[in-house]
């Protein structure tokens, strides 16, 4: 054999030992994880089998995964206080309200047009349906029916007829009791309430606690009202008699409205309208009668940073909303803004009661921004910017308005405009601005000017007249018994001298006393009373020589006042 012959043989070989290595290594891992698994199984039937004895010792404990599961679903869901109402309500309840011809159902149950199957109590929530007669009845059944009976038995016998012969009004019938007819319908795990009568149909759902949705119709109506996290509200009931053995003794008022508001609600109620309202954020609203379309993008935060402006004095503007329609008769109307739970940032309203041409057919509104419109007066006349417009029952301006001009009789005191800006509302909770009229400065300066004015005329005072020194003296002479305002008060009663009178010179010539002889004499009481007025005493003195000329000796203010005598 050669030598290549041998070294093939040799690597055919060694091939083949390691072939063989290979696979005793797998069978060894194969022979390993079978014991292994067997190992564990038997182990693990010998843990099991005693974990059997104590699972039969402890029966309160469920010896399955299955069985665990639904226990603990039982126990999160389980609402022993709504079981307790629906089963009263459902029995007892319902059975009393049946002899006033009142169909009702709570959650899980059903009676005759009221529908509560669909209702669950599991989550905290509650339902409740009631479908109501065409008219309410205050005497039951138990008593309605056989007085009805004696009476129309009474009525159709020869009594009868000899009391209508004796001229007595008695209807050969009585009025029969009132029928029940509708459909009320709820559905979910939170709460809902529906309405319905006289042939109306009315359905409310709403899922997890924290919804509530309500819906009520009549007269053949529809209302439908579903609500996820949030509420929903769609009703449209007419009036409803109250009366005693079919006579009428009052009337409950209608509701009409739709609103909604939460994570995601809508509403629609027939001949009333539709909303939808997606996370407190994004508003759509739709009034069937007038068409009027509106989107609104409002402000969820609105409810925590000013309760008092959203729910009108911390609930006071809703509870009046709530009585003015109940005791006036008139209906609640959900469309209002005192049913609203947050303000707008900006609210679009299309069409309505406005045509295309009337200004005002686009609405652009909010509850943020100017409160009012802008006003500018001028020459009698005022331009509105922003005119207001109401949108759910509450006057706001229009931004998309156009101005609106009054003409008025010329004022020519109106040269500068006078522009009056409202407040500016910002959100979030912080400050309004002050507002803005430039015709308060204006009227401000007007009345400090006529104050003074006022003043001077009050204070006797006449104006100081500044001329040359030849003509001073005579255009101040008004005479010598009258001073310049008729202040004189007669020769002997002169009036007290002012603060700022100061001394009278010894020189003044025109001292009318009439026993003085001395030019020098500081005695200037009836000079003071020609004068009128201490500050006129200069004038007087200064006028000597004329009183002096009058008497024949221009020296002597003796000889003066012996002529004045």
């Amino acid at each position: 054999m050669t030598r290549v012959g041998h070294s093939g043989i040799q690597r055919s070989e060694k091939v083949a030992r390691r072939e063989n290595r290979k696979q005793r290594r797998q069978h060894r891992a194969i022979a390993g994880a079978a014991a292994l698994a067997t190992v564990a199984a038997i182990g693990a039937g010998q843990v099991a089998e005693p974990a059997v004895a104590d699972a039969a010792l402890l029966p309160g404990i469920p010896s399955e995964i299955d069985d665990l599961r639904d226990w603990s679903k039982g126990f999160d869901r389980g609402n022993p206080l709504g079981d307790l109402v629906t089963t009263i309500g459902n029995g007892a309840l319902a059975d009393i309200a049946e002899q006033w011809r009142i169909q009702s159902c709570m959650s899980g149950g059903a009676r005759d047009g009221a529908d509560c199957s669909q209702s669950s109590t599991e989550l905290g929530g509650i339902g409740l349906a009631v479908v109501l007669p065409d008219r309410i009845e205050v005497v039951p059944v138990a008593i309605y029916d056989p007085v009805k009976g004696v009476y129309d038995t009474l009525s159709g016998s020869v009594l009868g007829d000899i009391i209508r012969w004796l001229g007595l009004d008695l209807p050969p019938r009585m009025t029969d009791g009132p029928a029940t007819e509708g459909s009320a319908t709820v559905a979910g795990n939170g709460f809902q309430f529906a309405l319905a009568y006289r042939g109306g149909d009315a359905t409310a759902t709403s899922y997890l606690p924290l919804s509530i949705a309500t819906a009520g119709a009549s007269d053949g109506r529809t209302a439908r009202s579903f609500a996820l996290i949030g509420m929903a509200h769609a009703w449209n009931t007419g009036p409803l008699d109250v009366t005693v053995l079919g006579e009428k003794i009052g009337e409950v008022p209608g509701i009409q409205g739709v609103g909604c508001y939460g994570g995601l609600t809508g509403a629609y109620a027939d001949g009333v309208g539709a909303c939808a309202n997606v996370l407190g954020t994004f508003d759509f609203r739709w009034q069937q009668p007038n068409g009027e379309l509106q989107f609104a993008l409002t402000d969820p935060t609105a409810l925590i940073t000013d309760p008092g402006g959203v729910l009108g004095g911390l609930g006071a503007e809703v509870l009046e909303g709530l009585l003015a329609g109940i005791l006036s008769g008139s209906g609640l109307d959900f469309d209002s803004d005192w049913f609203s739970l947050s303000k707008d940032f900006a609210r679009l309203s299309i069409g309505g009661d406005h045509d295309l041409f009337s200004g005002n057919f686009l609405r652009l509104t909010s509850d943020y921004g100017f409160t009012g419109p802008i006003t500018v007066d001028w020459l009698g006349s005022t331009v509105t910017f922003r005119p207001l417009v109401e949108v759910n029952g509450e006057l706001r301006p229009n931004r998309l308005g156009l101005p609106v001009i009054e003409f008025g009789q010329l004022d020519t005191g109106e040269l500068i405009p006078v522009i009056r800006i409202p407040k500016y509302e910002l959100p979030f909770g912080l400050p309004a601005t002050d507002p803005i009229d430039t015709g308060a400065s204006n009227t401000s300066a007007r009345t400090v000017l006529a104050s003074a004015d006022a003043v001077t005329t009050a204070s006797g005072d006449a104006p100081e007249v500044v001329t040359g020194p030849e003509t001073d003296e005579t255009a101040s002479y008004v005479g010598k018994h009258r001073s310049a305002e008729d202040s004189y008060v007669g020769r002997h009663r002169a009036p007290e001298p002012a603060d700022d009178s100061g001394p009278v010179e010894a020189d003044g010539g025109g001292s009318d006393a009439p026993e003085t002889d001395s030019p020098g004499d500081d005695n200037t009481e009836d000079d003071a009373a020609d004068s009128g007025s201490a500050e006129a005493g200069d004038a007087d003195a200064g006028s000597a020589g004329d009183d002096g000329a009058d008497s024949g000796d221009a020296g002597s203010g003796s000889d003066s006042g012996a002529a004045a005598a």
